[in-house]
């Protein structure tokens, strides 16, 4: 159940062929970098990225998107990036979050798990009391290994690690 866990993966996503061109477009390094983040390094948005939002807006099954939301019709996203993760040297006793009542929906360009740069979940972490601290210990952590295409839905309160991986490309559309 999505909204229980704070995540939801879907599979087959986005068409292969868009994936694939908008991959190929971030691993050329013709993309300006807009920002340089600690675990990832993200890029100006090509036009393709457009079509996999479109795309993702008309065909996936968006139940997951609005479970996730607390609502029954799923907005119009906010926005999207692209960006590809670096290796790093995390901190394993530090949690993160993205931001709290939004909904992130990561679309793989290239095969994604912790190996690639892609976080370890901490399931159901979304429902602590405290949204200022997330005690790791209480939470079962969870690495996802999904295909290019795929998409993980996850709620932006959902506490999660950085991996040292790094290498796997992606694009995230955002709801509010």
């Amino acid at each position: 159940m999505a909204h229980t866990n704070g995540y939801a993966v879907i599979r087959g996503a986005v068409r292969l062929d868009l994936i694939q061109e908008a991959a190929v477009m971030i691993s050329k390094g013709s993309l300006k970098v807009i920002y340089q983040r600690v675990k990832y390094n993200e890029f100006e948005v090509p036009g393709v990225c457009s079509q996999i939002r479109d795309e993702f807006m008309a065909s996936s099954d968006k139940a997951p998107v609005a479970a996730l939301l607390d609502r029954t019709i799923v907005p119009t996203p906010k926005h999207i990036n692209i960006g590809i993760f670096h290796e790093s040297n995390p901190d394993p006793t530090k949690a993160m979050t993205a931001g709290e009542g939004k909904v992130y929906v990561t679309v793989a360009l290239t095969d994604l798990n912790p190996k690639t740069g892609w976080f370890v979940l901490l399931k159901g972490s979304h429902r602590r009391e405290s949204k200022k601290t997330i005690s790791i210990a209480q939470w079962e952590q969870v690495s996802l290994d999904v295909k290019a295409g795929d998409a993980i839905v996850w709620r932006g309160d959902l506490g999660y690690l950085h991996s040292s991986g790094g290498g796997g490309s992606f694009m995230t559309i955002v709801f509010v």
